[in-house]
């Protein structure tokens, strides 16, 4: 999270929605992701896994998953492409994991396993990105490579079942926000206000990415007075009913 102005667009234009959905979507999201193995046959398996393997695999279809994997897509000759995304949504999976969808609505998914003859602008003679790479630069990625299908049950036989599970676990989640500055640095009240901007639609958006399953309360929103944090009286955020809906 560290430099916050990574959160505006240049030149006053605005909140950078896509570093948001990403980068507050996935720090938040590493509470419960990513971890789990599949029972693929063979005993537990960490095909899933990518990035310090806690993130998702770069060739795992997880519908635009903040924290990592793609949306990619089938086209039915072998290859599979994804086009460059600027939001980011919770997969089925994701929910299951955080507890907020129970196993019987998760949809299968899949890995691409043996990719080759990849097609991206940035990168030369076709060469793949490893699957513990995330982002690329054009603005989509094709890939050759073999179909592996996972289920949830994959998951369950290799981990077990999600205890607390839905409906049993939170939904609703307290959540801290602390800037820490060095000691002759200031803050303009523009800068403050561009701060509790950037948090509140971190919240907004993030509720969108679980499809408005979860809500988030802010602990250390600014009030101009009142009961402090915590206390009886404290306002709470508001579930966001507008769902965003992210498809190409």
């Amino acid at each position: 999270m560290n430099d916050w102005h990574n959160f505006l667009l240049p030149g006053d234009a605005g909140l950078n929605d896509t570093w948001i959905s990403l980068v507050f979507g996935q720090e938040l999201g590493h509470a419960w992701l990513a971890f789990v193995r599949a029972d693929l046959g063979d005993g537990p398996s960490d095909l899933m896994l990518g990035r310090a393997k806690a993130h998702w695999n770069f060739y795992m279809h997880t519908d635009g998953s903040p924290v990592e994997g793609h949306r990619w897509a089938d086209n039915g000759d072998g290859s599979f492409t994804a086009a460059q995304l600027k939001s980011f949504q919770f997969s089925d999976l994701d929910l299951y994991l955080m507890g907020l969808m129970p196993p019987d609505e998760v949809e299968p998914w899949f890995v691409i396993e043996d990719p080759h003859d990849c097609i991206d602008s940035a990168l030369p003679d076709m060469e793949c990105a490893p699957v513990d790479g995330f982002s690329f630069k054009a603005d989509q990625y094709r890939v050759q490579g073999t179909r592996r299908d996972i289920t949830i049950k994959d998951v369950i036989g290799a981990e077990g079942q999600r205890l607390p599970a839905y409906p049993d676990a939170p939904s609703e989640f307290d959540l801290s926000f602390i800037l820490i500055k060095r000691p002759d640095e200031s803050l303009c009240d523009q800068e403050l206000a561009a701060m509790d901007a950037i948090v509140d639609r971190s919240i907004e958006m993030w509720v969108g990415q679980t499809r408005d399953r979860a809500t988030i309360v802010n602990r250390t929103r600014r009030r101009p007075a009142g009961p402090r944090p915590g206390l009886p009286g404290t306002t709470r955020v508001h579930r966001h009913r507008h769902r965003h809906q992210h498809r190409h």
